[in-house]
């Protein structure tokens, strides 16, 4: 009985710190509507993303190069990750990225290029006809403009506050693991509605990004040569 009445009061006292949804407010997108993201939370995280008029699927792989199987994997001792992502609106239009990163060493490059990259990412997007490619995963060009990811570390916010960035003005906001009260947590997005069509579409697509990124886990014992 002691127990329970201690558990009802923990109870009690994680419910008395709730945070009000209406309380989490843009930062930078003060006039723009919020919506609630859902997927990447909950069943199966990450792998449906949903938000306002946008549906993103996300698919991840991971490849480890470990034993002797081939020369190359003799000779390198790689984590790969591979990652595929496409976000659609409710006109069917669609862009997507695809994506890999790997941490590790690799004897063939250092013999080849005299150095060893121990975080190595490459990704590609499509949209339409268009392909862009980009090395930097928080830099992307779109075009002859720039778009940009950043986590805002100064934020008050519960969650964690990522931006998108084009040319240096914030075009999305994303609140990540809001705490409702309890064990309760939402997600939530805040996007430049006044942005071209292809911007907007652009845009949903690298807050699906941002939302389901995950850097490489790279190992102290990855650190040789």
């Amino acid at each position: 009985m002691k127990y329970y009445i201690c558990w009802l009061a923990s109870l009690l006292l994680l419910s008395g710190c709730t945070v009000n949804p209406a309380d989490s407010e843009a930062e930078y997108l003060k006039n723009t509507p919020r919506y609630t993201m859902e997927g990447r939370q909950g069943y199966m995280p990450g792998r449906d993303i949903r938000f306002g008029q946008y549906h993103g699927s996300v698919e991840k792989d991971w490849v480890n190069a470990h034993g002797i199987r081939i020369l190359g994997d003799m000779l390198s001792d790689d984590s790969l990750q591979k990652v595929s992502l496409k976000v659609r609106d409710s006109a069917h239009h669609s862009a997507s990225i695809g994506y890999r990163q790997a941490c590790g060493w690799d004897l063939l490059s250092f013999l080849n290029d005299g150095m060893i990259k121990l975080f190595d990412f490459k990704g590609k997007i499509h949209m339409g006809n268009k392909v862009w490619t980009f090395d930097d995963p928080t830099r992307i060009r779109f075009g002859t403009q720039w778009f940009g990811l950043d986590k805002d570390e100064l934020s008050n916010t519960s969650g964690e506050v990522y931006t998108v960035t084009l040319d240096d003005n914030v075009v999305a906001e994303l609140h990540l693991s809001v705490y409702l009260g309890g064990l309760s947590q939402a997600d939530y997005v805040w996007m430049d509605e006044s942005q071209s069509a292809d911007v907007q579409l652009m845009t949903a697509l690298l807050v699906t990004y941002a939302a389901t990124y995950a850097p490489p886990q790279c190992h102290e014992s990855e650190n040789r040569i």
